[in-house]
């Protein structure tokens, strides 16, 4: 008989959801990541050196808009915008000019 064991996290995929809204690094103020994929603890350790928090979900107060990327090999990162921090221009334009968009990003207002 095959008896399957429990796989490490770096191994499995996982959804790690990162509120960095009131974080003050400007690099990640006013964000919310949904990473999805292999490697979660990675990006745990990447949303605490950012000044964010691991939640459940980004939440739909003050959102001005959403950028699903595509990463390759499996990985996805979304970003949710939040107002003051952005507005649904300064959001699309964040987007459109992501170095990781070497695939997809799609903006949605």
């Amino acid at each position: 008989a095959l008896t399957l064991g429990a796989c490490s996290s770096e191994g499995d995929a996982r959804t790690i959801v990162c509120d960095s809204q009131q974080s003050n690094n400007p690099a990640a103020r006013g964000l919310c990541r949904v990473w999805t994929g292999k490697a979660g603890d990675a990006y745990v350790q990447i949303c605490a050196q950012e000044g964010g928090t691991e939640v459940q979900s980004c939440t739909a107060q003050d959102r001005v808009g959403l950028c699903a990327t595509d990463q390759g090999f499996g990985v996805g990162l979304d970003y949710v915008y939040y107002a003051p921090a952005w507005d649904a221009t300064s959001a699309r334009q964040h987007c459109e000019n992501l170095a990781s968009c070497s695939f997809t990003c799609t903006f949605t207002p």
